[in-house]
């Protein structure tokens, strides 16, 4: 026979062990982000009360050349690699998968990504 845990209790023992690695590996995050030149600039500034820093102009168009340049390389990647790669080893199941009866709207799709 087994004792039944109320489902408060049962979410709240699952969570606490994430919580906790989560808790570890945001500190260490934390602890070695100035070590490696991974700070928040915009952040510790806005904490201390001072403005914002001067290098900021320099550091904010390198990152969205970055990830722009990182979203290009996974969606070729997807499209010319992995997306073939299914396809030939699904065959049949692929294709209907495919099929423009099961695609959503994209706004559908939007609103899933968050």
């Amino acid at each position: 026979m087994q004792a039944q845990l109320p489902l408060p209790l049962l979410v709240t023992i699952q969570l606490i062990p994430q919580m906790i690695g989560f808790a570890r590996v945001a500190g260490a995050g934390l602890f070695f982000a100035n070590q490696t030149g991974l700070g928040l600039p915009i952040l510790e500034a806005k904490l201390r009360g001072e403005p914002r820093p001067a290098r900021l102009r320099s550091i904010v168009p390198i990152g969205v050349i970055l990830g722009v340049l990182a979203g290009l390389v996974i969606v070729a990647l997807d499209a010319y690699i992995f997306q073939p790669a299914v396809q030939a080893q699904l065959d049949e199941a692929a294709s209907a998968l495919a099929s423009a009866a099961i695609r959503p709207a994209p706004w559908k799709g939007f609103l899933a990504s968050f």
